[in-house]
């Protein structure tokens, strides 16, 4: 009887785990699916996330960057205006000189023009180029010529107007139509501002082709080319007048 008993319990035991595999194996696949679905939403929900981020972060340099080109336009608007006022404000038409000797076929670096104190030429008066480039000033006179030191030559020292900030800069010669000045690293100086000489009769005097500084000095030091360029003229115009000195 005991062993009949202990059959039927083996017996009776294994139909009834067999039933609860076959019932809990489908629900254990379901359990099994929606974790894995869990996962998958998670993921795309932290991708998602991450995407707007990057979104974010985009719209922020976009609006940077606009607001950095929108600045760089009123500086062109506000350059070019003045520039205009530079032309509009001339008492009378300049003379014209022709030039006899450049600066890269003398030792000096000047120019030399055919017309001196027969013609009323003065040292101090200013030669420009185009009507409103400034190329130098006379600075020495003789009968019939003139030697003109030019703002570029080595060690000449000028006075001009950073024409975006009206702040006054003291521009010296570098040779090969190159000038330089030094300026505090918060005076606002960008390549292609604008350099003019001081005055009612302001004259373009060169443009910024370069700004150089190093993180721990407080001083910047702007590289500035001729607005022009002086082997290609064969005229220049004498603006007599204009208080240099």
């Amino acid at each position: 009887m005991f062993i009949g008993l202990l059959l039927f319990c083996i017996l009776a035991f294994t139909g009834v785990y067999r039933a609860l595999s076959l019932g809990v194996s489908p629900l254990s696949r379901v359990f099994w699916r929606a974790a894995n679905s869990d996962a998958s939403l998670r993921f795309v929900l932290l991708d998602k996330r991450h995407m707007q981020k990057e979104i974010k972060e985009l719209r922020s340099e976009i609006s940077r960057l606009e607001s950095h080109l929108l600045h760089a336009d009123m500086r062109v608007q506000t350059d070019t205006a003045r520039l205009f006022d530079i032309l509009e404000t001339r008492r009378e038409e300049p003379r014209v000189a022709g030039i006899l000797v450049k600066p890269n076929h003398n030792l000096y670096n000047t120019l030399i023009i055919d017309q001196g104190s027969q013609h009323d030429i003065e040292v101090g008066d200013v030669i420009v180029a185009h009507g409103f480039v400034a190329l130098g000033f006379v600075a020495d006179v003789r009968s019939r010529s003139s030697h003109v030191e030019l703002f570029s030559t080595n060690n000449i020292q000028t006075q001009v107007v950073h024409v975006p900030t009206g702040v006054f800069v003291d521009l010296e010669g570098s040779g090969g139509s190159m000038m330089r000045f030094l300026a505090p690293r918060d005076l606002d100086v960008a390549v292609g501002d604008t350099l003019a000489l001081p005055g009612s009769e302001s004259f373009l005097v060169g443009v910024v082709e370069d700004v150089r500084f190093d993180s721990t000095d407080p001083v910047q030091t702007v590289l500035v080319r001729s607005a022009t360029n002086v082997q290609e003229l064969r005229f220049v115009y004498i603006v007599d007048g204009y208080d240099y000195e």
